[in-house]
């Protein structure tokens, strides 16, 4: 996209009324804030608050100042445009525009007894017939002549439905193209980025105020990275808080979560149940109330304590696993597993099921990192905070990239692969369609991002 496009962008944005300005940029900010964890406020004043800001526009009635842009087919001539509303329901766009039509209708009306030669200027949209079929998808955007439609001194309350319906339609058709997956293995992630004591920091041991942690699920067969958020090592999360910031992005199904004993408490173990997750982890010692961990057991034997008042939602089982170690799992199921999902069990192991269930599907993140590391980074962090959210998402691209690779064996170079990502679904996932929006827009390597720091 050249400047004069972009300058487009931002011209249609200018002659929105204040009020829906106002609620674009809350709900975009706050949007953008709650999906992606970005903690810092300067990245309201970028060329995708003016792509979100368009789509906005172009669902709501069209303003006296713009029906040059609107009564022409140039501007769905922009591909990202045309794929975000290949799928929208013209129906709830067709409900829309009624609303706005009986509304400049009833202002029309009281006009004209003030004055009656404004009777001819004022065009209306006719109101759509709900009984009829729509067999057309295709929208077409007709010039609206009249006065101010949303009142400036008091807040509307349809432009924030509005907003708010046009942003869930978005996360549905970003969620449709996510992979199939079920296990997920939830861990800390390590960024290669580099500071201003250029040195690599593992965050979790060595906590420092200008450190970035990035808390990461993945898919536990491939490493895929499915869900992430980063937040300086100095604030503290609670690990139910940790849960839900991940599961939040994910689609409504049921889930089997693996982590290990920093991530498992009573009361995470609670919240993943109650949000129809089952849990499969080591669990320290000291967060468990029961008295019978203390059991006396041989090396290589485990003992499984059933549910009771200490912890109601979760089996423990005790496995002795060295003379003087000793290892507790907390699980949800009871570990008779169907015929099925014994795939990953070892006949000739002498180790339980529950530990080398755990064992085979906690490698997740490990292989996202093992991919990360494969490839050759040139552009590291300096920047803070900026810089490193970008590496977090260019992290996200590179493991994509990888696992594309290794699958269809393609010789797809990298920037083909982000500016095709959009099209082809070759990366899903909210992530995949910003990464590709960011991509459309700077139209060069995503990890330089240089484009992007001067707009920021």
């Amino acid at each position: 996209m050249n400047n004069a496009e972009v300058s487009k962008l931002s011209y249609l944005y200018k002659f929105l009324t204040p009020e829906i300005q106002f609620a674009i940029k809350q709900a975009t900010i706050s949007r953008l804030k709650e999906k992606l964890h970005c903690g810092y406020e300067r990245f309201n004043k970028g060329e995708f608050e003016c792509l979100i800001a368009s789509f906005i526009v172009m669902m709501c009635a069209p303003q006296p100042n713009m029906k040059s842009y609107f009564g022409s087919t140039e501007f769905f001539s922009y591909p990202f445009i045309q794929e975000m509303f290949s799928n929208y329901d013209i129906k709830t766009y067709l409900s829309c525009l009624s609303f706005y039509e009986r509304t400049v209708k009833d202002d029309e009306d009281s006009e004209e007894e003030s004055n009656s030669e404004q009777e001819s200027e004022d065009e209306i949209l006719s109101e759509p017939d709900e009984n009829s079929q729509i067999e057309d998808t295709t929208i077409n955007f007709l010039p609206v002549k009249g006065p101010k439609i949303v009142d400036e001194t008091k807040p509307s309350s349809i432009t924030a439905q509005l907003v708010n319906e046009f942003l869930l339609t978005v996360d549905k058709l970003f969620i449709r193209h996510m992979p199939d997956f079920t296990i997920i293995s939830m861990d800390e992630s390590l960024i290669p980025c580099k500071c201003k004591c250029c040195h690599k920091v593992y965050m979790p041991q060595k906590p420092h105020k200008y450190g970035t942690l990035v808390r990461c699920a993945c898919c536990a067969r491939t490493g895929y990275c499915v869900s992430l958020f980063l937040h300086q090592s100095n604030i503290k999360y609670t690990c139910e808080g940790i849960f839900q910031r991940l599961i939040e992005n994910l689609p409504n199904k049921i889930y089997k979560m693996i982590s290990d004993n920093y991530y498992s408490t009573t009361k995470s173990i609670n919240f993943l149940v109650n949000a129809r997750i089952s849990y499969v982890g080591t669990i320290r010692s000291n967060r468990i109330v029961d008295q019978q961990k203390n059991m006396e057991l041989n090396v290589g034997q485990c003992r499984q304590i059933p549910k009771n008042i200490h912890h109601p939602n979760f089996f423990i089982t005790v496995y002795q696993a060295t003379k003087s170690k000793k290892v507790y799992f907390a699980h949800t199921n009871n570990y008779m597993l169907p015929q099925k999902e014994q795939c990953w069990l070892d006949i000739n192991c002498s180790k339980p099921q529950v530990v080398q269930y755990y064992n085979y599907y906690t490698r997740g993140v490990d292989h996202m990192d093992q991919m990360i590391e494969k490839v050759r980074w040139k552009h590291r962090t300096t920047r803070w905070p900026v810089k490193v959210f970008f590496h977090c998402l260019g992290i996200m691209l590179h493991n994509a990239f990888v696992l594309w690779t290794l699958e269809t064996k393609s010789k797809i170079t990298f920037v083909h692969f982000c500016l095709d990502s959009g099209k082809n679904n070759l990366i899903p996932g909210f992530f995949g369609q910003v990464l590709w929006g960011f991509a459309y827009l700077a139209d060069t390597y995503l990890c330089d991002f240089q484009y992007f720091f001067n707009i920021l």
